[in-house]
C-alpha cells in the first residue's frame, strides 16, 4: 500500500489524513484489508467549526478502524466503518484527487477532495 490519504474540504483547503497501518491483507487480486487511524490537521482555525473536521474527529475518538480497499480500474476505493452504522468512502487515483464522503443512515453526503500521498 502506499502512504497516507490526505483528506481536503470542497474548497481543498487541508483536513488531516488517513494513516493505513502497513500494506493490508489481500482478499483477492482487487481487495485489500487493513487498520486505519484518522488524524484531522486543519490547515485554518475556521475548519475546526465544519461538519468535514467534525466527522473526522469522530472517527479520530474512537480510535482504530478496520478498511476495505477496492481497486476499481485506476481508483482505490477506501471503505471505512464506524463504530456505528457511519461509513467513509474515499475515492482516489495517484494521478489525480479524488474525493471523500460519509454515510449516515443510508444517507451519502460528499465532504471534500482527497489525495494519494505515495511514499518517495
Amino acid at each position: 500500500m502506499s502512504g497516507p490519504l490526505r483528506l481536503t474540504d470542497r474548497e481543498d483547503r487541508h483536513l488531516g489524513f488517513v494513516l493505513l497501518a502497513g500494506k493490508g491483507y489481500p482478499i483477492d487480486a482487487d481487495t485489500f484489508e487493513g487498520h486505519c487511524v484518522f488524524m484531522p490537521l486543519p490547515q485554518e482555525p475556521s475548519l475546526f467549526e465544519g461538519d468535514a473536521y467534525l466527522a473526522l474527529a469522530k472517527y479520530r475518538d474512537a480510535g482504530e478502524h478496520q478498511y476495505s480497499m477496492k481497486r476499481m480500474g485506476s481508483q482505490r476505493v477506501f471503505t471505512i466503518t464506524g463504530s456505528d452504522t457511519d461509513q467513509i468512502e474515499i475515492a482516489v487515483a495517484s494521478d489525480q484527487p479524488g474525493s471523500w464522503a460519509v454515510t449516515h443512515g443510508g444517507l451519502k453526503r460528499p465532504m471534500g477532495r482527497a489525495h494519494l500521498v505515495e511514499n518517495p
